[in-house]
């Protein structure tokens, strides 16, 4: 089966853990969080912080 786009991803879902986003892309864990990192200072995501692990939400412009 073919992998979307990052961003479709991101786009599609809105609210994202960077397990799951490394789970999809199959990915380790760190370089999901660098790429989320790297839509996060692009302003498409930002961090939200949460007791177990790092979610990132889609942002709407």
């Amino acid at each position: 089966m073919e992998k979307p786009a990052l961003l479709d991803f991101i786009r599609y879902f809105k609210f994202v853990s960077s397990v799951e986003v490394a789970i999809i892309f199959d990915w380790p864990v760190e370089k999901a969080c660098k790429e989320m990192k790297k839509l996060k200072l692009q302003r498409i995501v930002e961090h939200v912080p949460v007791k177990h692990g790092m979610y990132w939400r889609y942002l709407e412009n």
